[in-house]
């Protein structure tokens, strides 16, 4: 079985340190807030969702909370911001050689 990494603070980007050290505060916070079922029922969900039988030397342990953050309209809009950025990206670079064909073109006349 393939356990979690532990991706160490030295290998995060300082804003991302920053907020981990922030949600693991607010997760505290939510979780003192729940009621005893709230509580037993998420216990349970997650025990649901761990094994300890891999599928062979590859099989990765699923991450609940990695599924449900990737299931949220927060991370699709990150998503759709990051592939807006490389569209924009492989834009300009089109426009960046057309105009420099265009000047080659210009400095020969």
């Amino acid at each position: 079985m393939t356990i979690f990494k532990t991706i160490h603070p030295e290998n995060r980007s300082e804003l991302a340190q920053a907020d981990l050290d922030s949600l693991q505060k607010d997760i505290v916070m939510y979780l003192n807030d729940l009621s005893d079922e709230h509580i037993i029922t998420l216990t349970n969900h997650f025990a649901s969702n761990q094994t300890s039988l891999g599928k062979g030397k590859k099989w990765k342990q699923p991450n609940l909370l990695r599924d449900w953050i990737e299931s949220t309209r927060s991370w699709k809009l990150h998503e759709e911001n990051l592939n807006m950025e490389e569209k924009i990206r492989k834009n300009n670079e089109k426009r960046y050689k057309k105009t420099q064909k265009l000047r080659e073109k210009w400095d020969k006349i």
